[in-house]
């Protein structure tokens, strides 16, 4: 059996943070994951079965069962990929008003390693870490839209710029 854990801080808060990680349209968009169908339940609902298509180095379908789901908090899954059972459990916690911590455990087991001929594990954290990395970078870009948009009108009309008028 193998472990890893990913901890990070964001620079977005919580909301976002957990929004754009449940976003299966911002996986696709900003990660190598190609399609995502709910298969089974509805989407984010405890039990619930989805299946995940990826590009990368070696294409890659995986299925995942969701084991909690506590909105803001946390998420845990069963994923089954290439002969490998891997459990992820995530959590969120607000590290200020506009960061947000996430810690990721993953644990798996499987024999793949000999049919592959390389150590899977390595492969898995690393696969694991570039797609939150990436969903890190999609979080601080909808926090970066989302504070231009809350800026005062005044600010926005070009009104506190420092110009002034005769």
């Amino acid at each position: 059996m193998g472990c890893f854990e990913i901890r990070v801080t964001v620079n977005s808060p919580l909301a976002t943070v957990f929004s754009v990680y449940t976003d299966t349209d911002a996986w696709r968009r900003c990660t190598v994951v190609t399609d995502v169908q709910w298969v089974v339940g509805k989407p984010w609902e405890e039990g619930s079965r989805m299946r995940i298509r990826s590009g990368g180095v070696i294409p890659t379908a995986s299925d995942q069962v969701l084991l909690h789901f506590e909105p803001h908090r946390r998420i845990a899954y069963i994923s089954h990929f290439f002969g490998i059972t891997l459990e992820t459990r995530l959590t969120f916690r607000a590290a200020s008003d506009h960061a947000t911590e996430i810690h990721m455990r993953g644990e798996f087991v499987g024999a793949a390693s000999r049919t592959f001929g390389f150590a899977l594990g390595p492969a898995i954290e690393r696969g694991t870490l570039a797609f939150v990395e990436a969903l890190n970078r999609e979080c601080e870009r909808v926090a970066s839209s989302e504070a231009q948009r809350e800026l005062p009108w005044a600010i926005q009309a070009g009104e506190g710029s420092g110009d002034t008028k005769a």
